[in-house]
């Protein structure tokens, strides 16, 4: 079954004409408005030296387009030597980190008297991989 549709317009809208009048004066219009700026583009040799003008403009592109590619290397190039020297940065902070443990005697050490979690305690006969998935497993 197809929904029944209403033929009714919304309000404040007006009926279309399609007059023969109308029409006949907007083709009139678009054929004088072509024919005007034909008839500018005709004249513009005399005025103007079209084929400097072009390859002006070609050669201008392609000196934009190489700059635009020299900024973009030197831009990475410039992201490169942030990204090395944050990396140098903190790999220099964590070798700090670690040899102040060292000198410092602060190594993780286990509580007195505390035992070690069931996950890591090795039973014999179990193979290695069934501690791992405990040890995965285990709620901590």
């Amino acid at each position: 079954m197809q929904a029944i549709r209403s033929h009714r317009r919304p309000s404040g809208a007006r009926p279309r004409r399609s007059g023969g009048l109308g029409l006949m004066v907007m083709g009139v219009a678009w054929l004088l408005a072509g024919g005007g700026v034909l008839f500018g583009l005709s004249q513009l040799p005399s005025r103007l030296d079209t084929l400097l003008y072009f390859s002006t403009a070609l050669g201008n592109i392609t000196m934009g387009l190489l700059q635009l590619s020299s900024g973009l290397l030197q831009l990475s190039g410039a992201l490169l030597l942030i990204l090395l020297a944050v990396a140098g940065l903190l790999l220099m902070l964590g070798g700090v980190l670690r040899l102040s443990r060292l000198l410092l005697g602060q190594r993780r050490q286990r509580r007195p008297g505390a035992s070690p979690s069931p996950s890591m305690v090795r039973r014999p006969g179990r193979p290695a991989s069934t501690y791992l998935l405990d040890a995965i497993r285990s709620p901590r």
